[in-house]
């Protein structure tokens, strides 16, 4: 998760606050237009507190989404979403989300995907998950728990898409440790103005990863409901995303990097023929 929040809160106030006394300032000086030594106050004024170069924070536009509390603000800002609620029949001794990559675990690795590019985390789960998937990631993710008459797929994105107020929000499985951080900025990129970004890999459009627009997505959730769809393909389908081409997908990453992990065999078969991800944690 972005770590300037602080920062770009307190610029936040602070720009509201300067402006409205530069707006006094100039209520109050430049109505006499013979007065030109006022105005010349005025703006060495503005530029005293408005333009110190060394204040970097007006470059940072995602952490402006972070309230004074910490939350995420309505209709701004990115959330991250992990998809790790769905039974684990492929891992009949461990949670999926538990089993180790590089001694590091699943969730972990996908959590370093996210983490750097987004004001917050939701991770899905059952509640008796929560207690151990919270052991393995930073204490700043918040655990949503998929809804007790809700075991599809579709209930459990729509129950994350109802807990963050963020505009837009990036949607990984559990089971996919290999994407690159820059990758999911790239469906950052795409979504912007748009419902929703997607990757076309090898002629096929996948439905995850997905950046979709929040309240666009969780609308399409209750239209898969309403059609008895139970998918996160038959949500994103509703969304008509933008599609990233093949060429442009290739171009930042191998097809590799999309592989998802969903059994024990899985798992063994990408370790030694894996190239990992800058952002994962035992890089």
């Amino acid at each position: 998760m972005s770590t300037g929040s602080a920062n770009d809160t307190t610029h936040d106030v602070a720009d509201d606050t300067t402006h409205d006394h530069a707006d006094n300032s100039a209520d109050n000086t430049t109505r006499d237009v013979a007065d030109t030594s006022a105005n010349d106050v005025t703006d060495s004024s503005v530029d005293n507190t408005t333009h110190d170069p060394t204040d970097t924070s007006a470059n940072d536009v995602t952490d402006s989404s972070v309230d004074t509390d910490g939350h995420t603000a309505a209709d701004t800002g990115r959330a991250g979403v992990i998809l790790a609620a769905g039974p684990s029949a492929g891992f009949p001794t461990i949670e999926k989300a538990l089993a180790p990559l590089d001694d590091t675990p699943l969730l972990a690795h996908v959590t370093a995907t996210l983490a750097p590019i987004v004001d917050e985390l939701i991770i899905t789960c059952r509640v008796d998950q929560r207690g151990a998937f919270a052991e393995v990631v930073d204490d700043g993710c918040r655990f949503v728990s998929r809804p007790a008459d809700g075991h599809e797929p579709r209930a459990e994105l729509q129950a994350a898409l109802d807990a963050t107020d963020a505009t837009y929000a990036a949607v990984l499985p559990v089971g996919m440790p290999l994407l690159p951080t820059g990758f999911v900025e790239l469906l950052f990129a795409h979504a912007r103005t748009e419902t929703g970004a997607v990757p076309s890999v090898e002629g096929h459009q996948r439905s995850v990863p997905a950046v979709v627009h929040v309240r666009a997505a969780a609308a399409a959730c209750v239209d898969a409901r309403q059609a008895a769809t139970t998918t996160i393909p038959a949500v994103i389908a509703e969304l008509t995303p933008v599609v990233v081409p093949d060429r442009t997908v290739a171009a930042h990453v191998k097809a590799g990097a999309f592989t998802t992990i969903d059994t024990h065999e899985e798992l063994a078969a990408i370790q030694p023929h894996r190239s990992r991800p800058n952002n994962n944690p035992s890089s």
